[in-house]
């Protein structure tokens, strides 16, 4: 094999210094070329790794590493590539100490895909790559995790027996095969997701259509020690229903995340909770009357969970990133929408020492829908800015995305109940240059366009602004920076 390693040396000094507690955070990282984060991990000295693919080309797919100290700055870039072959990361890995798998999709001079691996170190140094499939057929991994013996199990899809199955394989810390399964149910099936099971065996979960369906429904199966099938479900209606993200809980129960049709309004975001077998406990949407998915989950204390990925607000609008709290039992705790005027959406997210999240993702920087990776550091109740979520009643925050900005940014804010809301920017010297809404507003998500204009149209210069929200007896405000 033949890596190349193109490096961006942007700070040579690691921090070392413990993070600020409760630091948030918003920040892109990438080039001309196009990218989207697939994982994030938090480091030892409290700064962050981001990885995703890179895309410099119709048919030229890289992997794109971004190492951060505390507060997101960028302390190095690289671009991992194989020569005389495009990759495509989709999914990613992590020891949580010092090894990281990306999996995805390798072309060659063939015709057809391959499934692809790579194990880098923490510095993005790659250690050992590998390519299998079926011949003359598509084969692609979609996710990957570790196993107890610092090995990796990775799944995904293949088209080798005529249509797509799902393909899980088995690796040692070297690279080495130790077993490779395909199975499936009599239509089409996709493994999107998989998990160490409690007791050495595996959860997949992914998408299955019955025969001449129009339609998916969730797949979920159980594995042994040795990738043979224990047991496997469906679950769905007459709609769209898909797994993207599977969790073993602390009482070995099974969490889904995903999106559906069948229930709720729309394509909404959607949980599903199982037993250790399989059955299901309950199940949960979330979202408005559009289009909401979920990409991610990660756990939070007492077994509830942290859900993101996209939102989309009225019809014909771009998605906004989606970020969910749910308690043990499925019910809403929080949400908020992080976006600007293009497209914004989670794919990973993890729980930080502090109670804050992690979350990564993909953002749209132009008009030409130029794409960066970006990283959200938010605080224990999804918060970003300067101000203590412990000085604002439950259900109320404001923020804005992006910030710095340009042109346009997204204030959004979430009110608990029906409020008489006064939203206004200040200039520093405490002038009120626009009054974005005065109005009684609904309980929920509220979003409003700033486009850097003052109340005559005129645009602002560069420079600090304070947003300011008032609504009953309680008051918030944002620093906003309006960049060059």
């Amino acid at each position: 094999m033949n890596f190349r390693l193109i490096s961006s040396i942007v700070w040579l000094v690691l921090v070392t210094s413990h993070p600020l507690r409760g630091w948030t955070f918003e920040k892109r990282y990438g080039g001309p070329a196009d990218e989207c984060a697939i994982g994030v991990v938090a480091t030892g000295e409290g700064g962050f790794i981001v990885v995703g693919r890179q895309e410099s080309a119709p048919g030229f797919g890289a992997i794109f590493f971004v190492r951060t100290d505390s507060r997101g700055e960028t302390l190095f870039t690289r671009t991992v590539s194989e020569s005389a072959a495009t990759i495509v990361a989709n999914g990613f890995a992590t020891d949580g100490v010092n090894s990281i798998l990306i999996v995805g999709k390798k072309k060659t001079t063939r015709v057809d895909w391959d499934m692809f691996a790579m194990r880098l170190d923490f510095w993005g140094t790659p250690t050992w790559s590998l390519t299998w499939g079926s011949s003359s057929a598509d084969d692609e991994a979609q996710a990957a995790c570790p196993t107890p013996d610092n090995g990796w199990i990775v799944c995904g899809s293949t088209l080798g027996l005529g249509e797509y199955n799902i393909r899980v394989t088995r690796f040692t810390a070297l690279g080495e095969v130790v077993w490779d399964r395909i199975f499936g149910s009599d239509g089409p099936d996709y493994g999107y997701s998989v998990a160490q099971a409690q007791d050495s065996g595996f959860i997949v979960a992914g998408a299955s259509f019955p025969q001449s369906a129009r339609f998916s429904d969730i797949y979920l199966a159980k594995l042994n020690d040795s990738g043979l099938v224990v047991w496997s479900r469906t679950f769905g209606d007459s709609l769209w229903d898909e797994a993207r993200a599977v969790l073993v809980m602390p009482d070995q129960g099974i969490l889904i995340g995903g999106f559906s049709s069948s229930y709720g309004r729309g394509m909404d975001a959607y949980l599903l909770r199982t037993d250790r077998t399989g059955q299901g406990i309950w199940r949960q949407t979330f979202g408005g009357e559009f289009s909401d998915r979920c990409f991610a989950i990660c756990l939070t204390p007492g077994s509830g969970c942290v859900l993101t990925g996209e939102t989309y607000q009225p019809p014909g609008s771009t998605a906004d990133l989606y970020l969910v709290k749910a308690r043990s039992d499925g019910n809403l705790l929080w949400e908020r929408v992080f976006g600007g005027n293009g497209y914004d959406c989670g794919t990973a997210i993890i729980r930080l020492p502090d109670g804050g999240f992690a979350v990564a993702g993909v953002t749209w920087i132009d008009s030409l829908h130029r794409k960066d990776m970006f990283l959200i550091r938010t605080d224990s109740t999804g918060i970003i800015g300067i101000e203590s979520a412990d000085s604002q009643p439950p259900g109320f925050c404001l923020q804005a995305f992006p910030n710095p900005f340009r042109s346009l940014t997204a204030v959004s804010f979430t009110l608990g109940a029906e409020r008489q809301a006064l939203l206004s920017i200040y200039d520093l010297a405490g002038r009120v240059v626009k009054t974005l809404s005065a109005s009684s507003m609904n309980p929920g998500v509220q979003r409003i366009i700033w486009d850097g204009r003052d109340g005559q149209g005129r645009q602002l210069p560069p420079g600090i602004y304070l947003c300011r929200l008032v609504a009953g007896s309680w008051a918030a405000q944002e620093r906003l920076v309006r960049a060059r």
